[in-house]
């Protein structure tokens, strides 16, 4: 990645610790209803977008990491707590943002739900997107 490229899209923790510029669109943008997907933001469903590592540009310090699974790598800022995003050991070379810490959050659309077999009872988005009853890609 060259340095005249002009970012698409930044973000950053609450604090601002860990920081970033994305220099490519995202090539998945997702609702997540898993329960891992919870536990990581307390909150009832995540919304996540994937990006190529090598279009992401890292600024401040490095995200403090959890594996929630042997393969899953959770990211988040060791300084405020907020939750960043995760890797994926059988998704190489990608990367995806919550897209709460993303400056532009008007810009990422989710194009389909992943892990509706895990949606809450109570929760209902009235959307005709598809809707995956496990993982949305294959792994």
């Amino acid at each position: 990645m060259t340095e005249d490229i002009v970012s698409i899209n930044s973000g950053r923790c609450r604090c601002g610790k860990y920081r970033f510029r994305v220099f490519g669109e995202p090539f998945w943008v997702s609702y997540c209803h898993c329960s891992d997907c919870r536990k990581a933001t307390g909150a009832p469903v995540a919304v996540f977008a994937g990006f190529k590592s090598d279009e992401v540009k890292l600024f401040g310090e490095k995200a403090t990491t959890y594996k929630s699974i042997p393969e899953v790598k959770r990211l988040f800022c060791s300084r405020c707590g907020t939750p960043i995003g995760y890797q994926d050991a059988r998704l190489p070379g990608e990367i995806y943002y919550y897209i709460g810490v993303l400056e532009e959050q008007s810009k990422v659309v989710p194009q389909l739900h992943a892990w509706i077999s895990e949606r809450l009872d109570w929760l209902s988005i009235a959307d005709d997107l598809p809707r995956y009853q496990h993982f949305s890609r294959p792994r």
